[in-house]
């Protein structure tokens, strides 16, 4: 009984220490979008609403999501080991979604930046 204790507060302590915010898009799921075919309402239905829009000066408009992930480790606690032994981080992603100006999707882009030992994610652009 002893056991199961200490492992749900080993449970508990692990999972208040990550915390996730914003939209996740993989680089598979951006590759199902079709240029010149899928349009804004397609693409927030699937993703949902973007964390921000831009509408640029030559009538294309782009949409922008992005995801932050912060990670604290317990060991990060420990006076001296802590600065050393740690895996502490935060990570970024962001996907930028371009539409044409008849509304269609002209192309897409995705960057990340890992900071300490957070999660790290792929980028690339289309």
């Amino acid at each position: 009984m002893r056991r199961l204790f200490f492992a749900c507060v080993a449970v508990v302590m692990v999972a208040a220490c990550t915390s996730t915010t914003g939209t996740s898009i993989s680089e598979e799921r951006l590759a199902e979008l079709k240029k010149g075919r899928a349009t804004i309402q397609d693409v927030t239905a699937q993703f949902g609403q973007p964390s921000a829009a831009q509408l640029m000066p030559n009538g294309e408009r782009v949409l922008v999501y992005t995801q932050q992930k912060v990670r604290m480790d317990p060991k990060a606690a420990i006076p001296i080991v802590g600065l050393f032994a740690n895996e502490s981080g935060y990570s970024t992603a962001t996907v930028s979604i371009t539409f044409a100006t008849d509304g269609t999707l002209a192309s897409y882009s995705s960057q990340s930046m890992n900071f300490g030992g957070g999660t790290s994610y792929s980028s690339g652009a289309k």
